[in-house]
């Protein structure tokens, strides 16, 4: 290690020397001590000032030197460049104390000064240079350890217990050599050794959840199985969840595959019974008995498609049922799209079908809050009987029914558009002091005692006429008030209004 630079000249002889602690030693000529008392005194005066300068000059620029050195230990401590920091720490540390030195005027300080310098930038290089072996070190691990990640995935990928072996070797071998080589230290050879036994067992479990999750299982809980049982227990236990997990994931996938197959199968029934552009036609039972429709819906279309060969109308509108429908999709009480196919041809038609559908599928993406649910399906049933029946009494009202169902639909159009403009259901739509309270369209779908009157006398005026007149007046939403055959138009009124 070259040395520090010496400064200035040289003190002429007979200058006091300094210990290595600062001390200056006496001067050697003790005749000239005993001239006189007085000398006497006054040389050791001069002496213990000289002493006492050079003390503060050393300790002073000894103070320096370990802040320099201080100050460039902070700033190189997290510094990894093993290669350069080393070389580079030396010359800024030799130049801070050349600066420091060049300050020292007595010879005698800068000596020591000279010495203890080298000997504490020599330890702060040997620590340094521990330092960068250790980092060297540290990176050469680190690249071991990454390779490791690369064998252990070509070791999940071998087809075979031969070449797993052959990859295990040849990656022990590797870490052996980096420990002989002195690359990495034996510590890190075998803390590398038992990463090589974990990253392996997890790659090949891994590799085993992803393309057969049973069978990874099912190695997990082998205790025979040479390769997973270097896992420790917490890794082990964190593998059985994830291979059950994709266990579950494949059988949601293969359901929800299943699912939908089955949906556009039944959505293509009902396209053939219904949409008559169809080029296929209606299906036949035979083809129904053949499809998996289950038991239920194979019922359900095969007397569906009798109905419609004996020329009845199986595609009309009941709007009790479809006010029905709509209240137990609004209050959560149908969940399931397909529940809603059961209905076809009993009170929907295939376009009340998809309305109530997408209703449903709405209710999925942007579902009420339990409280709004019920709030809704409140107003609902409040406000039924009030449409049903006329204004100041209890005059059923043979219309009620549809008027009902239109109200609804109109209820359900303010409510889904205010929500959109970021209106609450509890404090702005269904709140009766709000500006946007949805019932202040109630009144118009009610109708008075003299309007259901004068629906009942002309009903009885045309009592008497065709059976399509008479139809006009049948209510089939109306449980138990349907017209009877042959009543007259007085005798239906005066009876659903007991």
């Amino acid at each position: 290690m070259p040395k520090i630079p010496r400064v200035g000249p040289r003190a002429g002889v007979g200058a006091p020397a300094l210990t290595s602690l600062g001390v200056a030693a006496a001067p050697a000529d003790a005749a000239e001590r005993a001239l006189s008392p007085i000398v006497n005194q006054q040389f050791a005066e001069r002496e213990e000032r000289i002493r006492r300068t050079q003390r503060l000059e050393l300790n002073r620029a000894g103070q320096k030197v370990t802040e320099a050195l201080n100050r460039l230990d902070v700033e190189y401590a997290d510094r990894n460049d093993y290669e350069t920091f080393p070389d580079e720490y030396e010359a800024r540390a030799r130049s801070e104390i050349q600066t420091i030195l060049q300050s020292v005027g007595d010879q005698d300080v800068l000596d020591v000064l000279n010495i203890e310098a080298e000997n504490r930038l020599s330890m702060k290089n040997r620590t340094m240079g521990l330092r960068a072996v250790d980092l060297e070190r540290e990176a050469a691990a680190g690249v071991i350890s990454t390779r490791l990640d690369a064998e252990a995935a070509s070791f999940a990928f071998a087809s075979d217990a031969t070449g797993k072996a052959a990859i295990r070797e040849r990656t022990l071998a590797m870490i052996e050599q980096g420990v002989e080589e002195g690359d990495i230290s034996a510590t890190a050879g075998a803390n590398l050794t038992a990463e090589l036994e974990q990253k392996f067992a997890r790659a090949h479990v891994r590799h085993l959840i992803n393309t057969n999750p049973v069978g990874a299982i099912a190695a997990l809980n082998d205790p025979k199985n040479s390769i997973v049982n270097s896992l420790d227990p917490e890794a082990r236990e964190q593998l059985v969840a994830s291979a059950e997990v994709e266990l579950r994931r494949l059988e949601t996938a293969s359901e929800r595959a299943e699912e939908a197959r089955l949906d556009a199968q039944l959505n293509s029934v009902i396209d053939r019974i219904y949409n008559p552009t169809n080029p296929q036609g209606a299906p036949t039972i035979s083809e129904l008995r053949d499809m998996d429709l289950g038991p239920k819906a194979f019922e359900h279309f095969s007397k569906i498609i009798i109905k419609q060969a004996e020329g009845e109308d199986t595609n009309k509108v009941i709007p009790s049922v479809v006010n029905d429908l709509y209240a137990r999709v609004w209050d959560g009480r149908i969940t399931d799209p397909k529940e809603l196919v059961s209905y076809l041809g009993h009170g929907i038609d295939t376009t009340e079908l998809g309305k109530l559908q997408a209703d449903v599928a709405d209710r999925q993406k942007d579902p009420l809050s339990a409280s709004d649910g019920r709030l809704v399906a409140e107003y609902f049933r409040a406000t039924g009987p009030l449409i049903e029946h006329s204004v100041f009494g209890q005059l059923l009202d043979p219309v009620g029914a549809t008027k009902k169902f239109e109200h609804r639909l109109q209820v359900e159009r303010l409510i889904r558009e205010g929500k959109e403009n970021g209106l609450s259901i509890a404090g702005d739509l269904l709140e009766k002091n709000s500006p946007h309270f949805v019932g202040k369209i109630l009144p118009s779908f009610r109708r008075t005692r003299q309007q259901i009157m004068q629906d009942v006398r002309t009903a009885s005026e045309i009592s008497r006429g065709t059976e399509k007149t008479e139809s006009l007046f049948f209510v089939p939403d109306a449980a138990g008030k349907e017209r009877l055959p042959g009543e007259s138009g007085d005798d239906w009124f005066k009876r659903i209004n007991k």
